[in-house]
């Protein structure tokens, strides 16, 4: 009887440590919501290429500085600072008046979204230190 009953606390022990092992899939971005953003701010396929020529010149630019083993930590982190600026620059000349203006709508409305989930997720109680 007693060997019955730790085979069984064995097998559920086990099939549980097999669920906690199971890696929890996250919601990747996909193009569909690049897509979607450039059709809510009305960007002209112009526009869709410049910002796409942007976004990679910054992106191969933050790679280089990453890369780059003669740059201390903090400098790095400036230059990134600099391309991020400047990348933040040239979008910005890109958008007309108007789609700024919706676009600030947009993370205005996403950021309210974001804090109102905060609030409706429960918090955990953290254990009291001995």
């Amino acid at each position: 009887m007693k060997k019955m009953l730790f085979v069984l606390m064995l097998a559920v022990s086990i099939s549980s440590l097999s669920f906690a092992q199971q890696p929890t899939a996250t919601p990747k971005k996909t193009t569909t919501t690049k897509t979607s953003k450039a059709k809510q701010l009305g960007l002209t396929k112009d526009q869709q290429d410049k910002i796409k020529a942007t976004n990679k010149e910054a992106k191969t630019k933050r790679a280089a500085i990453k890369g780059d083993k003669t740059l201390t930590d903090s400098q790095k982190k400036a230059q990134v600072k600099a391309v991020n600026k400047d990348h933040k620059d040239k979008l910005a000349k890109v958008y007309t008046p108007e789609q700024k203006a919706k676009m600030k709508d947009m993370k205005a409305q996403k950021k309210a979204t974001t804090a109102q989930k905060k609030k409706a997720a429960p918090k955990t109680a953290t254990p009291p230190k001995a």
